[in-house]
């Protein structure tokens, strides 16, 4: 799957907090999902860039993940191959 195809995985909705944006959400069967958004006020949104969150939990109720092993907080400035490399790590997680 390139980036083009991961991005077009995500459900995008308008972002309600930030000033406006969008957020998409994908949701993996060991428990863990991955958030993206691009807003005016997010890392990297000025300059077209995603924010990502580790999520745990599924798509009725979740968390921030902040000890996933992967990341320890959002991770910001990330382009569309990145965040591909984030979700592959994020699938595989036991």
């Amino acid at each position: 799957m390139d980036a083009m195809e991961c991005l077009k995985a995500f459900k995008f909705e308008p972002h309600t907090n930030h000033g406006g944006g969008v957020q998409g959400k994908l949701f993996f069967p060991n428990g863990y999902g991955v958030s993206i958004i691009r807003t005016p006020h997010s890392y990297g949104g000025m300059d077209m860039k995603w924010e990502l969150a580790v999520l745990v939990g599924e798509k009725e109720s979740y968390d921030i993940s902040y000890n996933s092993g992967l990341t320890d907080d959002v991770v910001g400035h990330l382009s569309e191959k990145e965040v591909l490399e984030y979700v592959a790590k994020i699938k595989e997680l036991p």
